[in-house]
């Protein structure tokens, strides 16, 4: 049973990984739009998607600010983000699927361990094919920027990375968890 739990917290922290990519689509696009337009663009501010994608587009337009690109370099990326996006719809479409099944499976009032081992390994797959669309578009992404830019780019994410993996060992919660 131990190992079924952590199955689950793996999974959960993978889903969470792949839920990454889902609002960058609008990364660096130039809305120029203030906050009070944003908030009626997202109907409300208790929309939890909404906050978390409205959080990543300035995430984002932080990143092309800090690495300088141009305006082509940007219009580049963007198209490439409102591809991925179209692409990685029925992959996020069938993940959905997927969690909602095993969350029936989990809270069944006589649980089969059978049946939810095979349902985490759909759901895997489903993480998969979104990581591997993730891993595409960063290759992408990359193919755009300037040496100069990957490297500061490869050197922004490495300190993200540990300020997040310092944050877990203190068992901080990272901004946006709840």
């Amino acid at each position: 049973m131990e190992t079924f739990k952590k199955t689950v917290m793996v999974l959960a922290v993978l889903a969470a990984i792949a839920g990454g990519a889902v609002g960058a689509g609008a990364a660096f696009a130039d809305y120029g739009h203030g906050r009070g337009e944003c908030e009626k663009r997202h109907e409300s501010r208790n929309n939890r998607y909404a906050q978390w994608r409205h959080n990543r587009t300035r995430e984002w337009r932080h990143i092309a600010k800090a690495l300088g690109l141009t305006h082509e370099q940007r219009t580049q990326i963007k198209d490439i983000f409102e591809k991925n996006r179209e692409e990685a719809a029925p992959v996020r479409k069938q993940l959905f699927a997927e969690r909602a099944t095993l969350r029936k499976l989990v809270q069944a009032d006589t649980p089969d361990e059978a049946a939810i081992r095979a349902q985490v390994q759909k759901l895997a797959s489903a993480q998969g094919d979104l990581a591997v669309g993730r891993a595409r578009v960063f290759a992408r992404v990359k193919a755009v920027l300037t040496p100069e830019q990957q490297k500061k780019f490869k050197e922004m994410r490495e300190k993200r990375d540990l300020k997040r993996e310092r944050m877990a060992e203190k068992g901080t919660p990272l901004p946006g968890d709840k």
